[in-house]
C-alpha cells in the first residue's frame, strides 16, 4: 500500500464513472460524472474522457504517486466459470495458459483480456474478463496523469463485499450514487491479492516506466561501497577473508539445496505443461464447431439460442420435426450423444406449426489430431 495510506478507487458502469480518494481507510473526496449517451449499448469511448476529467480535478500529492484501483462493471467486464480446464499446480501457469488460449475458452464479439483466474473448491475455474479497449482507455488516462497504475478488476469479483449489491440490484442495474461510491471505496481499500484483477505488470497496455535514473543511483552507491570495501579490506584483511570463506561455504550449501528443489519444480512444471498441451490439442475450436452445427441443421429448422462451454453445447431449435434435427446432429464429427433435454413445445408461426426443443450435444475430443512439438520432444526424451 502507499506509505501515506492514500489510494484512489474507480467504479465505471454503463451509466456513470465514480472516483473516490481514500486516506487510511476513510473516503475524503468523491465525484461522479454521467457517461455520454450510447454507453449503455457498450460504447466505451466516453470512459476515457469522463475518467480523465475527474482525475484532473482530484487533489493529489507530488510524491509518492497515488495508486488507482479500478473496478469495471457490465457490459465491459464479467466473471465466467469454466468447466473441464486441466489441473495446473501453479496459479501463474494457469493464468498464462488461459491468456494464450483466450479465444478457445471465452467466446466474445470484441477483443477481450483475461484479467485473472482462481480455482474453486469444485475444480472449476473462475476467470475475470474485461474488454481490451476499456483496459487501454483506463490505463492511458491513469498513466498520462502520472498516477500509479493499480489493478483493473471486474466489479463482480468482490463477492464477499458486494453480495448485497448483486442481490438487490443485479449486475446490469442502475445503481444510485451511494452504492457506486461504496463500490469504489471497497476497490480502493482492497487488502491482499485480487486474483481476478489485472496487475500493472501484466497489463498489455501499460508502458514500463523509465528506470535509468534509479539505476544510475544504484551504480553510484555500488561504486562507493566498492571503494569503502577496498580500503576496509586493506585494514582488516584477515577478518574479511575469514568472513568471506564462511559466506562461500553457506552459499555452496544453499545452491546444493536449491538445485534439488529446482529439479522437483521442473518435473512438476513439465507434467503441467504436458497436460495443458494435450488438452489444447484435443479441444475443438469454437468457430469450427459452430460451422459444423450450422451445416448440419435441416433447411426448415432455425436456432434461437446457442450456448457453448468446455464440455457441452445447448441449442434451442425451432423446427417442424425435432427428431430430424437430432438425427442430423448425430452425424457431426466433433460431438456425441445428441439428446433432447426438457419438454418439446409446439408453436404456430403463420400457417405452419413448429416444435421448440432444447438439444444438448456433448463435445468429444479429437484423439487423432497431430501431436504438438512439445509432446513429440517430451516422448523422445529431449
Amino acid at each position: 500500500m502507499n506509505p501515506l495510506g492514500s489510494r484512489i478507487g474507480v467504479y465505471a458502469d454503463a451509466h456513470e464513472v465514480t472516483v473516490v480518494r481514500v486516506e487510511r481507510g476513510a473516503t475524503v473526496w468523491s465525484d461522479s460524472v454521467l457517461l455520454p449517451p450510447g454507453s449503455q449499448r457498450g460504447d466505451y469511448t466516453g470512459i476515457a474522457v469522463t475518467l480523465g476529467s475527474i482525475l484532473d480535478r482530484i487533489p493529489r500529492r507530488r510524491w509518492p504517486a497515488t495508486r488507482v484501483e479500478t473496478a469495471i462493471a457490465a457490459p465491459w467486464a464479467r466473471v465466467k466459470v469454466l468447466h473441464g480446464v486441466p489441473t495446473v499446480a501453479h496459479h501463474k501457469e494457469l493464468v498464462a495458459m488461459l491468456r494464450l488460449n483466450t479465444t478457445r475458452f471465452v467466446a466474445a464479439s470484441r477483443p477481450i483480456t483475461i484479467s485473472g483466474a482462481v480455482t474453486t473448491a469444485g475444480g472449476d475455474v473462475r476467470v475475470g474478463i474485461v474488454d481490451s479497449a476499456v483496459v487501454d482507455a483506463v490505463t492511458r488516462e491513469v498513466t498520462d496523469r502520472k498516477f500509479r497504475l493499480g489493478r483493473i478488476v471486474p466489479a463482480m469479483s468482490f463477492e464477499s463485499d458486494l453480495i448485497s449489491l448483486d442481490s438487490r440490484h443485479g449486475t446490469d442495474a442502475v445503481l444510485d450514487g451511494a452504492w457506486r461510491e461504496s463500490i469504489a471505496s471497497v476497490v480502493a481499500n482492497a487488502r491482499g491479492p485480487m486474483k481476478l484483477g489485472l496487475a500493472a505488470r501484466d497489463n498489455p497496455a501499460a508502458t514500463p516506466r523509465d528506470v535509468s535514473s534509479p539505476r544510475l543511483g544504484v551504480a553510484v552507491l555500488a561504486l562507493a561501497a566498492a571503494v569503502l570495501a577496498y580500503f576496509g579490506g586493506q585494514l582488516n584483511g584477515n577478518r574479511i577473508s575469514l568472513t568471506r570463506d564462511r559466506v562461500a561455504i553457506d552459499s555452496i550449501a544453499t545452491v546444493s539445496d536449491s538445485g534439488v528443489h529446482e529439479q522437483a519444480y521442473l518435473r512438476r512444471l513439465g507434467a503441467d505443461l504436458a497436460r495443458a498441451a494435450d488438452f489444447s490439442r484435443r479441444r475443438v475450436a469454437t468457430s469450427l464447431l459452430i460451422g459444423e452445427i450450422t451445416r448440419a441443421l435441416p433447411t426448415a429448422a432455425a436456432i434461437t439460442t446457442l450456448r457453448i462451454d468446455t464440455s457441452n453445447v445447448d441449442i434451442v431449435v425451432l423446427s417442424p420435426r425435432t427428431a430430424a434435427v437430432v438425427d442430423a446432429f448425430g452425424d457431426l464429427p466433433d460431438v456425441e450423444s445428441p439428446a433432447i433435454i426438457g419438454p418439446v413445445s409446439r408453436e404456430t408461426v403463420g400457417p405452419k406449426e413448429f416444435e421448440r426443443a432444447t438439444i444438448r450435444l456433448r463435445i468429444s475430443p479429437d484423439y487423432n489430431r497431430d501431436k504438438t512439438a512439445f509432446e513429440v520432444a517430451r516422448e523422445n526424451g529431449r
